[in-house]
């Protein structure tokens, strides 16, 4: 059944689809909330996780759950292509998340100190080499224009 709705703007047609996965997009957001409430408890001052970890697996949660809260607006609102981008990350927010938990006692320690510390050093390293190799190429590198990026080198 097809419903027409009239608005400021215009006529809008809204279909029996967009009316269900409005009600959905509104429960599965209840949902999560609960879902977050339930939770909480593990991220906050767990004396059995690193304080690293705990604060890495904090901040992926919450990107998660407020990325995941967007999406399921868009699904109510009947934007579901736009929503694809959105569970992406999602999906990579929580494997990232799986993948710091499992692991020997040690492990997620290892994996988070490697997360924050080694991959940011690894990102500095790269850069330093891409703007040396863009001031050997260029004319006039010592010239103060290029001051910002020789600023970058390590």
């Amino acid at each position: 059944m097809i419903r027409v709705k009239s608005s400021a703007l215009g006529v809008e047609i809204i279909s029996q689809g967009e009316k269900i996965l409005y009600g959905l997009g509104g429960k599965a957001s209840f949902a999560l909330r609960e879902y977050l409430d339930i939770c909480a408890p593990y991220f906050h001052g767990s004396p059995r996780l690193d304080p690293k970890l705990q604060w890495v697996l904090t901040q992926l949660a919450l990107s998660c759950h407020l990325t995941s809260e967007s999406a399921l607006i868009l699904i109510g609102n009947y934007r579901l292509w736009d929503t694809e981008l959105l569970i992406r990350s999602v999906l990579e927010g929580t494997l990232k998340f799986i993948f710091l938990c499992i692991g020997d006692e040690d492990e997620p320690t290892n994996k988070v100190n490697e997360y924050l510390e080694d991959l940011p050093g690894i990102k500095a390293l790269k850069r330093h080499q891409h703007i040396q190799t863009f001031l050997s190429k260029i004319h006039n590198p010592e010239s103060k224009a290029w001051l910002p990026f020789r600023e970058l080198l390590l």
